[in-house]
């Protein structure tokens, strides 16, 4: 019995903190798609290779400050950066990145 108490409370808790992170990922989309328009605006492309090397670097710290896989950190923000990146394109981003 205090086995499946014990389950059911960190089912609760992943629960809770997956409701977090949809939360966290609704909020970062937002500020990408704010951030989508402004590039429209100024007749940005959807992709700017400069910082996509930054990020790649800021996501290896990130793995090694938190301890988790890089490959599955990188596989999910390159999933969610092809969501942002279709945003962005819907907004009136272009395909033509700056001068590396």
């Amino acid at each position: 019995q205090d086995v499946h108490a014990e389950l059911a409370r960190l089912r609760g808790e992943i629960d809770a903190i997956d409701e977090q992170v949809g939360a966290l990922l609704a909020h970062r989309f937002a500020r990408t798609d704010a951030l989508g328009a402004l590039k429209a605006q100024a007749g940005e492309a959807a992709i700017d290779p400069r910082r996509q090397r930054q990020r790649g670097q800021l996501l290896h710290e990130m793995t090694g400050r938190h301890r988790l896989p890089l490959d599955l950190v990188v596989g999910l923000f390159d999933r969610i950066k092809e969501e942002v990146v279709r945003r962005h394109r819907a907004a009136g981003c272009g395909d033509r990145a700056p001068d590396a």
